[in-house]
């Protein structure tokens, strides 16, 4: 469990976030991780206050209307080490009529997470946005290439080998 101090230290990040108008539930869910891993105090600490910043920098670069599962998927893409910039450009390239804004940037961060390089990742995913790719491209895609690198694939292989296929059914 966590200590006396820990716990208020928590509970003035959850605090200052939700006065920022930043979800709290993933603040929450990041401290229960550490415990359940049972990381130290300080450890747990950083993580949250991680997060909390990355939220709040996913804020600042959504519209004001962003739902709070945007700015979760937002932050974990910048938690990723995505540029903020790319956040900002993917919510003006959001259609209504498009996939959800929170899985672009669930697909941004999973790529990332699947080795594919930071700029290819990007490019990729502004690729799927900019033609109004429904929710249901972007998952396939998605288990497209984890499926590849599952198989074998280098990550810019598949990648590369999505793409081709991308730009088989759409115009670019």
């Amino acid at each position: 469990t966590l200590s006396r101090e820990t716990r208020d230290s928590l509970h003035e990040i959850v605090r200052q976030s939700a006065a920022a108008r930043l979800p709290t539930d993933p603040l929450f869910a990041k401290a229960a991780e550490g415990v359940l891993k049972r990381a130290a105090d300080a450890r747990i600490l950083a993580a949250v206050r991680s997060l909390a910043h990355a939220l709040a920098e996913a804020r600042a670069q959504l519209p004001d209307s962003a739902a709070a599962g945007t700015i979760v998927a937002a932050a974990s893409a910048i938690q990723a080490g995505v540029d903020r910039g790319v956040i900002a450009r993917y919510a003006a390239l959001s259609r209504p009529s498009a996939a959800d804004l929170a899985v672009a940037y669930v697909t941004l961060a999973d790529l990332i997470a699947s080795s594919v390089p930071i700029g290819a990742a990007t490019e990729s995913v502004e690729q799927l946005l900019r033609s109004g790719a429904p929710d249901t491209e972007f998952a396939a895609f998605r288990a497209g290439i984890a499926r590849d690198i599952q198989n074998g694939s280098r990550p810019e292989e598949a990648l590369r080998a999505r793409l081709g296929g991308m730009g088989q059914r759409r115009p670019k």
